[in-house]
């Protein structure tokens, strides 16, 4: 922990790191990643002090929180698995480094597809892939069908430093899980779902501010994680509600989940097998373009 003491000669704000750091919840990149009105209020100083923390950690980690967007440059991406989905789509697949959000019904296939894209980007090498799993639907049997399929190996050929799978069961934990214990080096992140515990947990119109500001602090961390590489992968729920986007199931989460996602897609089902993808809000997409997938025992094709 050598790192602590070249960052501050606080010592409050030392013990302070120094704490966390033997709780394994920090380390000099993840602390780089934080901003200084986090460190403050974690650490109870100055943010004058936490400025001075944070510059240094990241000219220590080499981390740059700023991102220079080349103009022209092509997106590198991730296979969802479904055919018309990764053949049709303007880049042929997800773009990297982008939030991306897909919303729907119960039955829709929304877990899978979750599951299917971590599965996928494992595939690619794209490692170590996280899967918070909010809802408890997490599916041994159908993650071990989808990486028998895009793989090549079972379930229990892949370690678990690649594939990380980590159950939360209220809003505080998902936070804290993805600001302190997903590493830097993370390369895809999925939560399914993002909306679930705050539907659960924030109950009333009088918790509507407190549950919205928590959300949009929460798309921030990942957001953050974008910049740094990462591409995060959000199932959603729907809400009846025609105002917004003038669809009766919209998106639940409300302006915060559609002005943070880059793309936001919606599921939605079709016969007994399967069912489409439709672009809500994707740039470069018409809204309403959708892409056919069918359910099988091993995923979605």
């Amino acid at each position: 922990m050598k790192w602590i003491s070249q960052v501050t000669s606080s010592s409050a704000l030392r013990q302070c790191l120094e704490e966390l750091a033997g709780e394994g919840k920090i380390d000099l990149t993840r602390f780089a990643m934080l901003t200084p009105m986090e460190v403050a209020d974690l650490c109870g100083v100055d943010e004058s002090i936490a400025e001075n923390a944070i510059r240094k950690a990241r000219q220590l980690a080499g981390y740059s929180p700023v991102k220079v967007v080349k103009r022209g440059e092509k997106a590198d991406v991730i296979k969802t698995g479904i055919a018309e989905f990764d053949e049709k789509t303007p880049w042929g697949g997800l773009p990297k480094g982008k939030i991306h959000l897909f919303a729907g019904k119960y039955g829709t296939g929304k877990s899978i597809l979750a599951m299917q894209i971590s599965a996928s980007a494992l595939a690619a090498g794209y490692k170590p892939v996280y899967y918070i799993d909010t809802e408890n639907a997490f599916n041994e049997r159908m993650m071990d069908a989808l990486l028998r399929r895009l793989l090549g190996k079972p379930l229990d050929d892949v370690p678990e430093s690649d594939l990380v799978v980590v159950k939360t069961a209220d809003v505080f934990a998902l936070t804290e899980v993805i600001k302190y214990e997903i590493p830097p080096e993370a390369r895809v992140i999925v939560v399914d779902s993002i909306i679930e515990p705050f539907r659960a947990q924030f109950k009333g119109r009088e918790k509507l501010a407190s549950r919205q500001q928590w959300l949009h602090y929460l798309v921030d961390l990942l957001r953050r994680r974008t910049i740094a590489g990462a591409t995060v992968v959000l199932t959603n729920q729907v809400s009846a509600r025609p105002e917004v986007l003038g669809e009766e199931d919209a998106p639940a989460g409300g302006n915060i989940l559609l002005h943070t996602a880059n793309t936001i897609w919606r599921l939605r089902r079709r016969g007994q097998d399967g069912g489409y993808i439709e672009a809500l809000d994707v740039p470069g997409l018409a809204r309403g373009t959708r892409y056919n997938y069918t359910i099988r025992d091993d995923g979605l094709y």
